[in-house]
């Protein structure tokens, strides 16, 4: 019933004049949100797909197109069907270079999600090319020998590793001085590595959480230094509520909420915890 119930009530929505356009968006993506947290991919597509054409056909802005691009994209690769994540998921990263520039995070998130579709329909070159093009990225913002470039570098080791191409692995630990992982290293660079799934298993079971697994793992140890210095305030998710809301209540907007939390999409769970102020 309550799903039935959802269904009527964002088919409802899509009536609306485009003067509702936001509100009737947010609980569109409020029912994907459920749905997707459910893992009950089926539902959450038909939610994605209605998101999409309601934003796409009453002029929302930009963020929103974004995000439905995205959300079409995450779920089509969580039902291993990868040639339609490409067509929504590069839709994605022209919105967020767009709205945010080609070298923000938001568009890196989303080339590496592209990458990891690509790689998930063997298209090495491709998903070679993009990964290639965000360590660049990183050199350039922070220096060839920087943390973020290694972590940045990560992706790309795993998917020539999970290849068997260990001549190319050697070459790109080289280029951007990233140790072996049974050298003597640092500490934390260690925990680093030992942390991080190779690429082929996210390759071989694409799930709900892969999609943030390579940029969230390789950057945990340095995330949780910041937020021990920076605490900050936090705000628990409660059913029904959206990046947007939660931007709303808190007078910050969508991008500082990802920014902050280090999200790649617009996808929350009831409970988690978000920064919502930064000091």
């Amino acid at each position: 019933m309550r799903i039935k119930f959802l269904l009527i009530l964002t088919f409802s929505i899509c009536s609306y004049s485009a003067s509702y356009s936001q509100d009737a968006w947010e609980m569109i993506n409020a029912s994907f949100q459920e749905y997707f947290a459910q893992e009950k991919f089926e539902s959450a597509l038909k939610m994605a797909e209605k998101e999409y054409e309601y934003a796409n056909n009453n002029d929302a802005p930009i963020y929103q197109l974004a995000f439905s691009c995205s959300d079409l994209g995450l779920t089509y690769y969580a039902l291993k069907r990868f040639k339609e994540a490409e067509k929504f998921l590069t839709m994605a990263v022209e919105h967020n270079i767009t709205m945010s520039g080609k070298d923000s995070d938001n568009t890196l998130a989303e080339i590496n999600q592209l990458a990891l579709n690509y790689a998930a329909m063997e298209n090495y070159g491709k998903a070679d090319s993009l990964l290639r093009d965000i360590v660049e990225v990183r050199v350039k913002q922070h220096g060839r020998d920087s943390e973020e470039v290694k972590d940045a570098a990560h992706p790309l080791i795993q998917m020539h590793d999970a290849l068997g191409d260990i001549v190319e692995v050697s070459k790109i630990r080289a280029l951007y001085n990233i140790p072996e992982p049974n050298c003597d290293c640092p500490g934390e660079e260690k925990a680093k590595q030992d942390s991080i799934k190779s690429l082929e298993e996210l390759i071989t079971e694409p799930t709900a959480s892969n999609d943030s697994t390579i940029v969230e793992t390789a950057t945990k140890n340095k995330t949780m230094k910041a937020e021990s210095a920076n605490p900050g305030v936090t705000h628990s998710v409660k059913k029904g509520e959206t990046l947007y809301s939660i931007s709303v209540k808190y007078k910050v907007t969508v991008k500082e909420l990802k920014e902050w939390n280090k999200l790649k999409t617009n996808f929350l769970k009831v409970g988690q915890k978000l920064k919502v102020k930064k000091y």
